[in-house]
């Protein structure tokens, strides 16, 4: 690794390099934990989300939809709690739908390959849109402590802005 990759621009923050057609994750991105707004939707990025990226303690936008992204390198619980949107949508991510960000107002699913999501979170405290569409199934996991336990309960999220769920059975 040379020098200057590691410390050009090390104040950056927002970075836009949709559509660039890239096949791969940017190395010198490891080395921008910095970073507050990353967009590299539309390219052509396949495998997993590097745990790098999920480790970057700022991070408020991350957009990697339209790629073909596969499943998460690790566990994605170490995402930054200041993460207000992740866009996901349109890769071929399996498993389960992560639900670990506290603070995100906007999450993105739509149009990959999760199996389920765990919808046990407190999803009453602020507004926030999530999109579910393409999904196999929704699994309420944990029903006991679970909000969704009935889909009625939906009626009571007064900050539910958006939940596009449809047409697709609870269990």
């Amino acid at each position: 690794m040379y020098e200057h990759e590691t410390s050009s621009f090390p104040n950056l923050k927002r970075l836009w390099l949709a559509s660039y057609t890239l096949r791969a994750f940017p190395d010198f991105l490891k080395y921008k934990s910095s970073l507050k707004f990353l967009d590299l939707s539309s390219n052509q990025i396949s495998g997993p989300i590097p745990n790098w990226i999920c480790s970057f303690d700022y991070m408020v936008i991350l957009n990697v939809s339209h790629n073909f992204l596969t499943d998460f390198e690790g566990p994605i619980q170490n995402l930054s709690s200041n993460l207000l949107k992740l866009d996901l949508h349109s890769n071929h991510i399996q498993g389960h739908a992560p639900t670990s960000f506290k603070n995100a107002i906007y999450l993105d699913y739509s149009s990959n390959r999760f199996i389920s999501i765990n919808l046990k979170r407190n999803w009453q405290s602020h507004p926030f849109f999530i999109f579910f569409s393409l999904f196999q199934i929704i699994i309420l996991m944990e029903q006991s402590m679970n909000p969704f336990v009935t889909f009625q309960v939906l009626e009571h999220l007064i900050f539910l802005i958006i939940a596009s769920m449809t047409p697709y059975q609870f269990v």
